[in-house]
């Protein structure tokens, strides 16, 4: 599936329909809907060159007329791409990729997509809710991550380890980052799938001021990042480069001082888990807290000795997007999706893959807190909708993501190496099982901002909160 980009951009963009950044679809279908309906339009065999028909894995599957009830919140969460169907096309790629998607399975299974917004104006109090009533309101919830583990002990959730079309072994089901969250050897209560776009729009990368660098004469790390050299230690060197008051009597935001980088500490706390997580699991799958090995220990020192002094690092949550987008910083660690604003930019920009520790680890792209699939226990219709999310998972990586991934390509990142970087990341996004079950999540946030105050002991700190996320861990499993 993986495939070098050594063609040029006017190329790329003109064979776009058969690839998506660097990767090819399962398929060989592309961003034009109207070919998800023409099974003909496959490719061509490289020894005959004669076409080769597509065999539709969905062909004849008839849920006659199941309406699938999806509880999902209402517009874009955290300027992600949150949303998972739209009234009528709107002119916009994206959604109307999504929209045909939508229409494409209710025609071909027979069945029809409801979405349902929550009343309360929160996801996890409406299936709370619900599911204390023992009412069968949805068939599938889009619930954020971390709220998942308070909900699990109380038996409110499927395991979808038991649906044979929710199969792991399959490309569109992320087999590599859902391998991940399988809890005791064989349950899975949540699932990323490409049928919603947030848990990519949540993968953490790095980006850069191209243009700052080029004005400086400083070469873009791009085969710095290919030759898989692109640690924090490379980072560090481009940022101190760029540190300047530029004649404000000390930095500042709100001046003319320019910065190494724009983040905050949300998002180092996930990034220190690219080291080695607070809670693993056992031979059985049991999570279990194991604390700060001393790669974790290492890894959240480089954090600080990279962002912690006055200059390397500038904005909170709310505005360090805000002060990459003016051009006062270099680089910004920040989530695909948060990124969306710096398409307006004045200034070029690229991307990167997060910096490794060092460069014989694996390059690793975490995934922020996210809205996963989740099937409700109430739901007497799980199987039905297993079908239907493995069919929106197919046609969404096959005809969708190709239109993503042109998005991201050619109306944001602005230069041909950015695709390359963009594979890298998708290869190598994960999720902390800690952090994305909650267990971990908020002192991980806290830990990253105590981390850039230089106020942090990190062993001390962590065993400190022991017995908090031992408790969390034992609620929700039951143990």
């Amino acid at each position: 599936m993986k495939r070098t980009i050594s063609i040029t951009l006017a190329l790329i963009i003109t064979v776009f329909c058969c690839f998506s950044c660097g990767k090819a679809t399962p398929s060989g279908s592309g961003s034009d809907t109207a070919a998800a309906n023409d099974t003909t339009k496959a490719p061509v065999n490289e020894t005959t060159e004669a076409p080769v028909t597509e065999v539709d894995p969905f062909e004849g599957v008839d849920l006659g007329g199941f309406n699938l009830r999806v509880l999902n919140p209402e517009g874009r969460l955290w300027d992600t791409l949150s949303i998972f169907d739209f009234d009528e096309q709107t002119g916009e790629q994206v959604y109307d990729a999504i929209y045909m998607r939508n229409r494409l399975v209710e025609d071909k299974l027979n069945m029809t997509i409801e979405v349902i917004y929550p009343t309360s104006g929160k996801t996890y109090k409406d299936f709370s809710k619900a599911m204390e009533a023992g009412e069968d309101l949805y068939d599938a919830v889009f619930i954020r991550s971390n709220q998942l583990s308070p909900n699990m002990a109380s038996g409110y959730f499927y395991n979808l380890y038991t649906l044979e079309d929710i199969d792991l072994k399959q490309e569109w089901w992320y087999p590599t980052f859902n391998q991940n969250l399988i809890l005791e050897g064989n349950k899975l209560y949540q699932v990323a799938t490409p049928s919603h776009f947030m848990s990519f729009d949540q993968t953490v990368a790095c980006y850069f001021n191209k243009s700052m660098l080029e004005r400086s004469n400083v070469e873009t790390p791009y085969d710095i990042a290919r030759e898989g050299k692109w640690t924090y230690d490379e980072m560090y060197k481009y940022m101190k480069q760029f540190v300047n008051t530029n004649g404000d009597e000390k930095f500042d935001e709100k001046g003319n001082s320019t910065f190494g980088a724009a983040t905050f500490g949300g998002w180092l706390g996930i990034l220190s888990a690219n080291a080695d997580g607070l809670v693993k699991l056992d031979q059985k799958g049991k999570p279990y807290f194991a604390g700060a090995s001393e790669s974790f220990i290492n890894y959240v020192d480089k954090l600080s000795n990279v962002f912690g002094a006055d200059g390397y690092q500038c904005g909170d949550s709310n505005t360090y997007a805000n002060l990459f987008y003016e051009g006062r910083a270099a680089f910004s660690l920040i989530a695909i999706g948060n990124a969306s604003i710096f398409r307006d930019m004045d200034n070029e920009y690229g991307i990167l893959p997060a910096p490794k520790y060092s460069e014989t680890d694996e390059y690793k792209s975490p995934m922020g807190i996210s809205l996963l699939l989740t099937i409700p226990s109430t739901s007497k219709t799980a199987e039905k909708t297993a079908k239907v999310f493995n069919a929106l998972s197919y046609y969404s990586y096959r005809d969708v993501f190709p239109v993503y991934y042109e998005s991201l390509c050619y109306k944001g990142l602005r230069d041909a190496d950015s695709i390359d970087m963009l594979e890298i990341i998708s290869d190598s996004r994960w999720a902390d099982i800690g952090a994305v079950y909650g267990w971990t999540y908020n002192d991980l946030n806290t830990m990253g901002n105590n981390l850039l105050e230089g106020t942090l002991n990190v062993a001390s700190y962590i065993e400190s909160v022991r017995s908090t996320i031992e408790a969390s861990i034992k609620a929700a499993m039951n143990y």
